[in-house]
């Protein structure tokens, strides 16, 4: 079942809250780039897991930046993620995915971020937005129970957008953009790491654009945010 989308050239993004971090049972030395684990699988037999290269940009903040080109597809990333416990901890997601291909191929691509300890109960929220180029293109889900985009917090599905059946699709030469937020929820203890899974299908010669973030607080600060409003609304699906 497609979404309800506008058309357009410009990115229509889910509200984003600035978050800061959760507790952690190590201390964090400043500068000491967290071990963020990048996952990639796509259906033509690629699979790989690595660390990929992270810089520090100061505040408690650190930005993962590169590129991965196969003969099949290029997938470019470039996002921002925050282990430490003040305030909260974040993770994003900001990927540009290409099949050069001449076959539709699925990608499966998760990024870990490992907390420094962990504790409860934390209030999380998140949002994701897709831009979807090409001709003749479409980005849809994998299969019942596999959302386009999901949160997971110590290796375990806790929240999605996106949900089967869900896809992005035109015909002839165009763009298309698409966006949800989290409602926000109550998770009672996250012990390792929180992380992004994404899950889609991409027509041959077409790019798909992932952006959004996952964060968790400590409860009860984003309640507090959620009663004024910050966290932004969820937005409908047909």
């Amino acid at each position: 079942m497609p979404l309800n989308c506008a058309r357009s050239t410009s990115l229509i993004l889910g509200a984003a809250v600035a978050a800061t971090a959760f507790a952690l049972a190590t201390p964090v030395q400043a500068g000491l780039i967290p071990a963020v684990e990048l996952s990639i699988q796509v259906s033509d037999g690629f699979d790989s897991t690595f660390e990929p290269v992270g810089t520090d940009r100061g505040g408690g903040i650190f930005n993962f930046m590169g590129a991965l080109n196969e003969t099949n597809f290029s997938i470019d990333w470039d996002f921002n993620a925050d282990p430490t416990l003040d305030g909260g901890a974040f993770v994003g997601n900001n990927f540009t995915i290409e099949n050069v291909s001449d076959e539709t191929l699925e990608f499966n691509i998760m990024v870990t971020l490992p907390l420094d300890g962990g504790g409860g109960p934390v209030d999380y929220f998140g949002s994701t937005g897709f831009t979807l180029s090409g001709t003749d293109a479409t980005a849809a889900t994998l299969g019942d129970g596999i959302s386009m985009w999901e949160a997971m917090a110590d290796g375990a599905e806790v929240a999605s957008l996106f949900d089967h059946p869900s896809s992005l699709m035109f015909t002839g030469p165009g763009t298309m953009t698409a966006s949800d937020n989290l409602p926000g929820g109550v998770l009672a203890m996250v012990s390792d790491s929180i992380g992004i899974r994404l899950n889609f299908s991409l027509t041959p010669g077409d790019t798909l654009t992932a952006t959004g973030n996952f964060a968790v607080i400590p409860a009860p600060s984003a309640l507090a945010l959620l009663g004024l409003g910050l966290l932004g609304r969820r937005r409908r699906r047909n």
